[in-house]
């Protein structure tokens, strides 16, 4: 469970995203390289694409599900349904099939 916890928690995915943004001199060369590190990392598919309003859920679960799978919430802890207003304007999108 706690090796979950550094990657998901939402102290490391939540929250504004810094106001200065580093200068992408290639876009498209950014997204191809992007895209070749997740198909090293056995990706089926990869797409980098604007990400549509229908694809955004309305509420998040507190406390966060992989806390729960995790153990790191105690049994019997009240969920909470919180609405979601954070809107990013791109997604990346990485499928793999399950052999």
């Amino acid at each position: 469970g706690w090796a979950i916890s550094p990657i998901f928690g939402e102290n490391i995915v939540d929250g504004q995203p810094k106001p200065e943004k580093l200068p992408i001199p290639d876009p498209e060369q950014m997204s191809i390289h992007i895209k070749d590190v997740a198909y090293y990392l056995r990706a089926d598919e990869v797409g980098i694409g604007k990400m549509p309003e229908y694809g955004y859920y309305s509420d998040k679960m507190n406390p966060p599900m992989m806390g729960i799978i995790g153990g790191m919430v105690p049994r019997g802890t009240p969920l909470q349904d919180v609405p979601f207003t954070e809107k990013m304007p791109y997604v990346i999108v990485v499928a793999v099939e399950q052999h």
